[in-house]
């Protein structure tokens, strides 16, 4: 059975968080977008196999090796709108990496809001370029050179920020990379200069 993130557990890992943030203690995980047997999208929370990181998984939705948030649909993405257009024709030159890291705290309320989309070089989403293109891919990984080295992450996800009522995207908030040590990190996004603000700013003061 999938452990989706209720808001009790949320509360918890709120709390787990900000005292490991405090402590200074990094909490390894990785992060993938899959579809599951019933064809439904998921963001997957991988915890390390240490034992301490997966009790954090524990705690966060009772399954010590990984934690799912279910991504639901975004009608409005799918298609040729003018900001879906822009989007995948102008990744990794428009919309490119702030470097500036966020904490788990801001990423997975995020998350638990539900209103947000997953895109990669792989997207359904993707009605302007071909299926993963080596251009496409590339944009997308440039999204995470400095973060990964020369190899790069393989298949960054960029989240979107999407419309609670009419699931049309909005903005394009966070990347995931892969660094070095080959653990997840979750960065802002950046448009045309300027470090973009998330819907959900007000909430996280």
């Amino acid at each position: 059975m999938q452990n989706f993130i209720s808001n009790k557990r949320m509360i918890a890992f709120i709390l787990i968080t900000l005292f490991s943030l405090s402590s200074n203690e990094a909490f390894a995980f990785k992060i993938e977008s899959r579809w599951n047997s019933e064809y439904k999208k998921e963001v997957v929370l991988k915890c390390d196999e240490v034992e301490s990181e997966s009790l954090e998984c524990y705690q966060i939705c009772g399954n010590m090796k990984e934690c799912v948030v279910y991504e639901p649909p975004c009608k409005n993405c799918i298609g040729t709108s003018v900001f879906m257009t822009h989007l995948f024709e102008n990744i990794g030159k428009s919309y490119v990496n702030s470097n500036q890291e966020v904490s788990l705290y801001e990423f997975f309320l995020y998350l638990n809001m539900g209103n947000f989309a997953t895109i990669s070089s792989k997207s359904i989403y993707n009605h302007v370029t071909r299926y993963d293109t080596p251009d496409l891919k590339n944009r997308f990984k440039s999204l995470c050179s400095d973060i990964s080295g020369e190899e790069g992450t393989e298949y960054p996800n960029v989240f979107l920020g999407v419309e609670s009522v009419s699931r049309t995207p909005m903005n394009v908030l966070y990347v995931s990379c892969v660094d070095r040590f080959n653990d997840t990190r979750i960065f802002r996004m950046e448009t045309y200069g300027g470090v973009e603000i998330t819907p959900y700013e007000d909430e996280l003061r």
